[in-house]
């Protein structure tokens, strides 16, 4: 059919969808139909007029009928009601198990803590502080065990406790991105704690007391972080079982669970906090009144949390819960000679980190043990006096404040395993240009390892000139681009690698601005990993196997510092490979800018292609 025939045929049709678009209030059978019709008329004019006009209107008006289609739906008022009275029932019914998992760790732990207590009266030091317990025994000697309680105002008080609480749920939570194993060392320290902590009072006579004025608050506050453990097991279970979705997209899945579960519980850390400044500290109060109220407490969550998602699912649940759109995977290789926006170089580096993860995470392992290899065998100190983790989640810059110590000789071993991992990323660069496998052979490249120690050195001057002013902070991420410029640029300056020291700063110059935002997202995520290497948990976890197993202390003394160092310093190289991804991806885009070498290839394509096309005609 000519085009003109095919306009003459529809052109009422297409002009009484455009008045059915001009009306407000359409019905949705004849938007429906409508809809059916202009989508046939569209596949056939993209199928016989691909390059008319016709072909523009109709996809023109087909979108916005879709859009008019699409607001038209009736939309869900009581969307909050609904998250509470059947969405968060369903995934409470859907995770039982995990939440029981959950419970029954915390409670298994409780006793060990309990019978730890019992048979090293100093263990409540070492889980609670030395200073916590001697201020309760003081307390208990003044006749107050629990004064502790009613040592600020109510309001503060409360408003602390709920930030506090807030924060060790949401860590309890995203510690689950370990496969679970995170938010399992939470619940088993606090389960720990707890324990410890009743049967300290218990030894003292105060078992009562301190249940009575505990559990006032502790009824909803243990509950919520026995919860937000599920929530991380949750979360952890799409990495550990997939089923038969891929491991990153089970994980998506299971993440979006898991972040329910602790939204769903926000509402009770804040009652608890309120409870705990409030009310928790009347213990005057009769102790009928307390228990009845402790009782309450523990209904209000076990027949929330447990007990309604059992009876909705027996009922039956309205609207059963959807998988999430699931982003198709980006398994094409990167596009490296084109000009690039931020959001895209970020996106392109962790499709990198993605895969080739296994070979990333093998790497850095590699060179975190050369580095405590060389350090723990060349070193006069005693092991345990070399280098002292903080035991606290986010101590990031106080352990790269001793693993870049310009008067040792770390640094200068770090410059080494960094120049390596600016080589392994050219490897990697080097597949996704060429479309091949990974190839880790030696070859020319692993010279330029030597030189790249150089500006490897620098960036390392550049974060330790930051520890002696904490204000400079704002200062790397507008050096640390240059610096990395030249890092790997070295291995991408052809035929000359001694141009990148030139090339480098010119090039990351045309987009600047675009690194700055990206390497500041990586410093940030690159901290966390740092912080975790050295965070309390670990620390928790090493005591209880020695505990356990009964290992000896002088062996624990020798390997808790290897573990800590190996682990920071494995972290560390696995931020550094983000740093070159975003790195190599900005030098090529920036290069493109420049230079233009990829649009120059282009045109000159442009006569040969036509005169291929016409000489196939002939």
């Amino acid at each position: 059919m000519k085009e003109t025939q095919f306009i003459k045929q529809n052109k009422e049709k297409w002009q009484r969808l455009e008045e059915v678009l001009k009306q407000p209030n359409a019905k949705a059978d004849e938007l429906s139909d409508l809809f059916v019709q202009v989508t046939d008329d569209l596949s056939y004019s993209r199928t016989f007029y691909p390059n008319r006009s016709i072909r523009a209107y109709l996809n023109w008006l087909a979108q916005r009928l879709f859009f008019k289609i699409y607001r038209a739906k009736k939309i869900k008022k009581n969307t909050f009601v609904n998250f509470w009275t059947e969405e968060l029932p369903q995934i409470m019914y859907e995770s039982r198990w995990e939440v029981l998992l959950a419970f029954s760790i915390f409670v298994l732990t409780f006793f060990i803590g309990a019978l730890s207590q019992s048979m090293d009266p100093n263990f409540a030091n070492t889980i609670l502080g030395s200073s916590y317990v001697e201020m309760t025994i003081r307390n208990i000697e003044k006749g107050d065990p629990l004064a502790v309680y009613k040592s600020s105002g109510p309001f503060g008080m409360s408003m602390a406790i709920i930030s506090n609480n807030l924060y060790v749920a949401f860590l309890t939570f995203i510690l689950g991105v370990f496969a679970s194993i995170g938010a399992i060392g939470i619940l088993i320290r606090n389960g720990v704690m707890v324990g410890v902590f009743q049967y300290f009072f218990y030894e003292r006579g105060l078992l009562g007391e301190s249940f009575l004025t505990i559990w006032m608050h502790g009824a909803i506050e243990i509950s919520s972080i026995i919860l937000a453990g599920a929530a991380g097991i949750v979360m952890g279970k799409g990495l550990l079982f997939p089923g038969t979705y891929h491991r990153m997209k089970a994980f998506q899945i299971t993440a979006q669970r898991g972040l329910k579960i602790y939204l769903g519980i926000v509402p009770a850390i804040i009652v608890a906090g309120i409870i705990e400044g409030y009310i928790t500290r009347l213990t005057h109060t009769p102790d009928i009144i307390r228990l009845l109220f402790i009782l309450l407490s523990f209904a209000f969550m076990i027949g929330y949390y447990v007990i309604f998602p059992i009876i909705k699912h027996r009922r039956g649940f309205r609207n059963k819960n959807q998988i999430p759109y699931l982003q198709p995977d980006n398994d094409t290789p990167v596009q490296l000679n084109i000009i690039k926006p931020a959001g895209v170089i970020f996106t392109d580096a962790l499709s990198i980190y993605r895969r080739y993860g296994k070979a990333i995470l093998k790497f850095s392992a590699g060179l975190a043990f050369f580095f405590v290899l060389v350090i723990f065998s060349t070193s006069d100190q005693a092991i345990g006096d070399i280098f002292h983790f903080a035991k606290y989640f986010g101590s990031a810059m106080s352990t790269l404040n001793q693993l870049l110590n310009f008067e040792e000789i770390y640094p200068y071993i770090n410059a080494f395993a960094f120049g390596g991992v600016a080589w392994f990323t050219s490897r990697i660069i080097s597949s996704e240009k060429n479309k091949t496998p990974l190839s880790t052979k030696i070859d020319k490249n692993i010279l330029i390892w030597i030189l790249a120690i150089i500006p490897a050195l620098a960036f390392q001057y550049l974060i330790s000139f930051i520890k002696v002013n904490g204000a400079l902070i704002l200062f790397m991420p507008t050096m640390a681009p240059i610096i990395l410029s030249v890092c790997v640029g070295l291995f991408y300056a052809k035929p000359n690698p001694l141009s990148a020291f030139i090339k480098g700063p010119k090039y990351v110059l045309k987009h600047y601005w675009v690194e700055i935002s990206i390497q500041t997202i990586m410093l940030i995520m690159g901290f966390m990993l740092i912080s975790l290497a050295s965070s309390s948990i670990l620390y928790f976890l090493i005591y209880l196997f020695g505990m356990n197993f009964q290992a000896d202390n002088q062996w624990l003394s020798v390997m808790t510092p290897i573990i800590f160092t190996f682990l920071a310093e494995w972290m560390i190289f696995i931020t550094f490979f983000g740093f070159t991804f975003v790195s190599s991806l900005t030098w090529f885009s920036a290069r493109e800018i420049a230079e233009a070498t990829s649009l120059r290839k282009t045109i000159q394509k442009i006569g040969t292609e036509k005169r291929i096309k016409g000489m196939l005609r002939e």
